[in-house]
């Protein structure tokens, strides 16, 4: 979404974006990470020619300086010093570059500086955290955030490239078809009639094969401000069905259970198929 709004002819060029980022400052963990994070860049590499952007990008140490395993004030130390991360490797690049944009996971309407659920998200204060960062020679941004994110998924189904190259999920590689994230994507491309247009991305056959059951988790309340609106708009959509219904009743009962879905762990599948 913040590519498609900083690349329109009608963006000023001093804002206009040149460049994109992937930026390793710990989301990639494990013994496999530079696996990840290199078919990460190469993937990025592809869409940044297609789109006619440089790419950078920048492998960090932070995990093993900052002990991520460990609680910082309360916070879990990776969400909790996220965008500080990533805007302490874009200052890296001052030189490069003088505006640096980050994409809002909150809507500005919600900004807050209290403590919110879940407890380790700092989302919520990213236009404080983008001026705090800022300095003479890198303006730090916080962008995208006068839309949630179901609006940005509406912009986006009329946006070309992203029938190619959208990625939204919790998977490194590719697009899962199946996590909380992709489920309330293609949810929102069928409900729009262009789900089609994805094909080269999500198994389109497999949701309308089982769309009863992603239409019950898109559904689900957990209460989460980045579904804010969902369910509404499912419901103005499509006739939700007393099965459709039922089904989600059950799902968000599961949910709230395990306190588990919306972070895409394998309580996720199963919650899905049975």
């Amino acid at each position: 979404y913040t590519i498609l709004r900083h690349t329109a002819e009608t963006v000023p060029p001093a804002f206009r974006l040149s460049h994109v980022t992937v930026l390793n400052v710990g989301a990639f963990k494990g013994s496999n990470y530079q696996k990840s994070f290199h078919r990460a860049c190469d993937y990025a590499r592809r869409f940044a020619d297609a789109q006619g952007l440089e790419l950078v990008c920048i492998d960090t140490n932070f995990n093993e300086v900052l002990q991520t395993s460990q609680s910082v004030n309360g916070l879990h130390s990776f969400a909790g010093e996220l965008p500080y991360r990533i805007f302490g490797a874009a200052h890296a690049l001052s030189g490069l570059f003088s505006e640096y944009y980050l994409s809002s996971e909150v809507p500005f309407r919600q900004f807050t500086l209290e403590k919110r659920e879940p407890e380790e998200d700092i989302s919520y204060f990213d236009l404080f955290s983008a001026l705090a960062c800022s300095t003479d020679t890198l303006t730090c941004h916080c962008t995208g955030g006068e839309a949630s994110r179901l609006a940005k998924l509406i912009a986006l189904s009329d946006w070309e490239p992203s029938y190619r190259w959208l990625h939204a999920c919790f998977t490194a590689e590719g697009n899962c078809g199946v996590c909380r994230k992709c489920v309330m994507a293609q949810t929102v491309f069928y409900c729009l009639g262009k789900l089609e247009r994805y094909q080269n991305i999500y198994d389109v056959e497999k949701y309308l094969k089982n769309k009863d059951a992603f239409l019950s988790q898109a559904l689900i309340h957990t209460g989460h401000p980045y579904e804010e609106g969902m369910e509404e708009f499912v419901r103005s959509h499509i006739p939700v069905t007393p099965a459709i219904e039922s089904r989600a009743r059950i799902l968000s009962a599961a949910s709230r259970a395990t306190g588990n879905y919306f972070k895409g762990k394998g309580t996720d599948i199963p919650f899905a198929w049975k």
